[in-house]
């Protein structure tokens, strides 16, 4: 699921050229301007038969001078092949990020999706997570 592909303004060839991009920069360790300065990155893969199948990017951060002062553990791209779901890689993924993050001693683990992808939706309320913010993202074409 990406949103990308699904905005009518990108088209399919442009969505899937900056989705391409931003996966590459999220496992880069480079992160957009929304998102907090991240101390690090992990990237745990699933593999099949030598095959990758899955993989999820963990950012791990000290949100050190907010008010709060923890230490955040984020799920920032999250992806199971869609001939390989139903056979709990999806949970598997999860459950090593969520010991992951306790290993770094975070005290928060949060995780973005897009609204349509209910899949992602199903297995975070699963483990528990609830939603806790809705952002909407808008795009317009300007002219030129």
């Amino acid at each position: 699921h990406s949103r990308f592909l699904n905005d009518p303004l990108f088209g399919r060839n442009n969505g899937e050229a900056v989705y391409t991009q931003w996966l590459c920069n999220v496992l880069a360790g480079h992160h957009d301007t929304q998102t907090k300065n991240f101390a690090e990155t992990i990237t745990l893969v699933a593999e099949t038969g030598g095959r990758c199948v899955g993989f999820l990017s963990l950012n791990l951060s000290n949100d050190e001078g907010s008010i709060l002062n923890r230490k955040i553990a984020k799920i920032d791209l999250f992806a199971v092949h869609k001939d390989f779901r139903g056979q709990r890689i999806g949970a598997l993924l999860y459950e090593a990020a969520v010991s992951r993050a306790s290993m770094a001693d975070a005290d928060l683990l949060e995780a973005t999706t897009w609204t349509a992808n209910r899949e992602a939706q199903s297995l975070y309320g699963k483990y528990g997570m609830h939603v806790c913010e809705n952002i909407l993202t808008y795009h317009f074409r300007v002219q030129t």
